[in-house]
């Protein structure tokens, strides 16, 4: 896992192909650019056009998330279990960024649709 503490700039986990970023304040525009697969974790604010062009992966925006674009279908929403695993790793390895809420709902969006459709974007709203 590759933990930012702070902020990333743009284009932050472009073209990942494994394992996980997790950055613990604000992304700027295109994260997740051309991802393959892995994981992106936002927990600050993210940029315009997260996920383009990915076509495998997972983002999961804990912050104020911009629109997504119109090649991502929503698919889903209500809590995932499986964050506070994640969550868990994260803070065994130090990583402590502003405490999200554990029961936090997720609205699950897929795409990008252009490449494929196989990603993911997650989308925290507030329980």
């Amino acid at each position: 896992a590759f933990l930012i503490a702070g902020r990333a700039g743009d284009e932050a986990a472009t073209r990942m192909r494994r394992g996980m970023l997790a950055i613990g304040q604000d992304a700027g525009a295109w994260a997740g650019h051309e991802m393959h697969a892995g994981s992106l974790l936002v927990f600050g604010s993210c940029g315009a056009r997260p996920g383009a062009g990915m076509r495998r992966g997972t983002i999961a925006l804990f912050g104020s998330a911009p629109p997504l674009l119109p090649t991502f279908r929503p698919a889903w929403q209500g809590p995932m279990t499986i964050m506070r695993m994640v969550l868990s790793h994260l803070n065994s390895l130090g990583f402590l960024p502003a405490a999200p809420a554990l029961d936090r709902r997720f609205s699950l969006y897929h795409g990008d649709l252009l490449a494929g459709g196989r990603g993911e974007i997650l989308v925290a709203s507030d329980a």
